[in-house]
């Protein structure tokens, strides 16, 4: 699964794709408890993920059982996630 989170460390963190909420921002606000911003954030790399997923694994079931265990993963760990730790981005 390093490759998963290589994945994550790589996606941009200054604004979203749709070029409103700052994934900084959402992430915070999720952090506090917005599942609408968790869910933003799922709808934004949902996809992305699950492509890497299938790229890695050529199997459509596969691909889509490690893309919803990123994101199980990452909202248990969303307490303690800190922009830049470990990740070479700013914080």
């Amino acid at each position: 699964m390093l490759w998963v989170h290589m994945a994550l460390a790589a996606l941009p963190t200054e604004s979203g794709a749709d070029g409103k909420d700052s994934d900084m921002a959402l992430v915070a606000a999720a952090q506090g408890g917005s599942a609408e911003a968790f869910a933003k954030l799922h709808a934004r790399y949902y996809r992305r993920i699950y492509h890497l997923a299938h790229l890695k694994t050529n199997n459509p079931s596969d691909a889509e059982d490690v893309a919803s265990e990123t994101f199980i993963r990452a909202l248990a760990g969303l307490r303690r996630f800190r922009f830049g730790a470990g990740s070479g981005q700013a914080s």
